[in-house]
């Protein structure tokens, strides 16, 4: 009797594993594709963004605020992985939203909201205003990044 119990957190842990493994190629693949912006993919070196999402916990069907989003480099890619049934809060406030990108031609704004549109990101919703100040509800989100 005694191993039916054990027989059941094996399968449980298993099946946690191939759902972390999947979540895991997905995001490996969304980092990959060609929508995305060839500057975030020369800050990936830098800035890891699997192993982030990856400690942080991240995966499908969350939802998350990325607070100060900027330009939308990691407003994009947990697009990607929290997936369609997931939701990301990308936050700024009215005056970063106007600061240069890196590249100087466009505003973080604009290369905001050139990411939501051009790469689909049907499940963003932006957020403008100080973190202290938005509307959301008490523990409305899985986590902040």
């Amino acid at each position: 009797m005694a191993t039916l119990p054990l027989l059941s957190v094996f399968a449980l842990l298993f099946w946690q594993s191939a759902v972390q493994a999947q979540d895991n190629l997905a995001l490996r693949r969304a980092l990959a594709g060609p929508d995305r912006d060839v500057l975030d993919f020369m800050r990936d070196e830098v800035r890891r963004p699997a192993e982030v999402l990856s400690f942080l916990g991240i995966s499908s069907g969350m939802t998350v605020l990325d607070g100060y989003a900027a330009g939308g480099y990691y407003t994009f890619i947990l697009s990607k992985a929290v997936g369609p049934d997931g939701t990301v809060y990308a936050q700024n406030t009215t005056r970063g939203l106007r600061f240069k990108e890196d590249r100087q031609d466009i505003t973080q704004g604009e290369a905001l909201a050139s990411k939501i549109r051009d790469g689909g990101l049907n499940n963003v919703r932006q957020l403008i205003g100080p973190l202290g100040e938005l509307d959301l509800a008490a523990e409305s989100v899985d986590t902040i990044m």
